[in-house]
């Protein structure tokens, strides 16, 4: 796994966590499996995200503007629901 992916995961962690401590603060109900589950629905959100930069960092370069790139990182975006 490298630095990057380590990264993510620790940000989705944090997440994770001061969701839990926040809902713990306002009195709401949680499953016993919901830190694991903000865990995993922002780990993937952060990696959806970084593939789609990715792909829009190749237009970057691009003198007549949003070009493929763009697209490609609106698709991807599109697809697993992350805007």
């Amino acid at each position: 796994m490298n630095e990057r992916i380590r990264e993510l995961a620790s940000q989705a962690h944090e997440y994770a966590r001061a969701y839990v401590a926040d809902c713990k603060t306002y009195g709401h109900y949680m499953d016993q499996n919901e830190l694991e589950q903000q865990f995993e629905r922002k780990f993937a959100e952060l990696l959806i995200r970084e593939c789609a930069n990715i792909a829009r960092e190749a237009d970057s370069f691009n003198v007549f503007g949003a070009g493929i790139g763009y697209e490609i990182a609106d698709n991807i975006e599109q697809h697993f629901g992350v805007y």
